[in-house]
């Protein structure tokens, strides 16, 4: 799991996965980083066992910044930089983005680590409503 600053050279490249925390409490921040740690690894792993370098970046935005504003922006998301989003940008697909939308019942809306496998393997399976970055 990567810092969105450190993964910002892969974004155009490779679908990536970010979590916008910016102004989250330290103990949110090391929560969020340990419910993408598992799903991280297992992608990894599974990019490695096809020969890539990896199928989905994950990052985090975890400070104010540039590019955490620009992935806000362009995904159309609250400029409230309190407000938790969970993306993934998949660039390469002319552009295409996905939101992470809380559970209608309202039960949750941390982000946890099955919250992660849910949101990705809708990606996988492409049941997720595509946006288009602009």
């Amino acid at each position: 799991v990567s810092s969105l600053e450190e993964a910002s050279g892969e974004l155009n490249e490779t679908p990536s996965l970010i979590i916008l925390c910016e102004q989250s409490s330290v103990s949110e921040k090391t929560a969020i980083a340990e419910a993408l740690t598992a799903p991280a690894q297992e992608a990894l792993i599974a990019g490695a066992a096809d020969g890539a370098e990896q199928h989905l970046v994950f990052a985090t935005a975890n400070e104010q910044g540039s590019i955490a504003d620009q992935v806000r922006k362009l995904c159309k998301l609250d400029a409230s930089t309190a407000t938790v989003s969970m993306v993934l940008l998949d660039i390469p697909d002319e552009g295409a983005f996905y939101v992470w939308a809380t559970p209608a019942d309202g039960a949750t809306t941390a982000i946890t680590e099955d919250s992660v496998r849910q949101f990705t393997a809708a990606y996988k399976n492409k049941t997720l409503v595509r946006h288009q970055l602009g």
